[in-house]
């Protein structure tokens, strides 16, 4: 399966390019910020799974709620994507976990993948983290629609709070 992103990087872009005029800042400056924004972002996803939460009988918070730490993930991948000039694709394969797999072993792997940007942020290492934590969506019940109004409903969201100097 593939998804085509270019409109979420050419939306993404424009997001960031406010941002980083508004606090005179660069891609070069903040991709170690962005880096862990993202990691934080995965890190607040797996809480909204509870999927680790062997000692909690509660379950996982409702969908919408899980899409949205999704959607805040995906944000930074992008602009992560976008300083690694990965944004100009067409369409991206999502990464097939296999259904075997616990989801925590999933988001380990994300993670995981991930922590390889601190070191080098490159296409390749850029790549695998994408199709990764896209194949995650599927996992979590997600498509690409789901994907899509989540993504522009948020988007909205962190463009109200730049104009309310969040």
């Amino acid at each position: 399966m593939k998804y085509d992103l270019s409109s979420f990087f050419v939306e993404q872009e424009k997001l960031d390019e406010s941002i980083n005029k508004k606090h005179a800042v660069t891609y070069e400056d903040t991709i170690k910020e962005r880096i862990l924004a993202f990691l934080v972002e995965l890190g607040e996803l797996c809480n909204e799974t509870r999927c680790f939460k062997y000692w909690s009988l509660k379950g996982p918070s409702p969908k919408p709620v899980v899409l949205e730490e999704y959607i805040d993930g995906l944000h930074f991948i992008m602009s992560i994507g976008i300083y690694a000039k990965f944004a100009n694709t067409d369409a991206i394969n999502v990464f097939d976990f296999d259904e075997k797999l616990k989801l925590t072993d999933c988001l380990l792997d994300v993670y995981n993948l991930a922590t390889d940007l601190i070191a080098d942020v490159n296409r390749a290492n850029y790549y695998e983290v994408l199709t990764h934590f896209l194949g995650l969506s599927v996992r979590l019940g997600f498509n690409y629609e789901d994907l899509k109004a989540g993504y522009e409903k948020k988007l909205a969201i962190n463009y109200q709070r730049q104009d309310n100097n969040y």
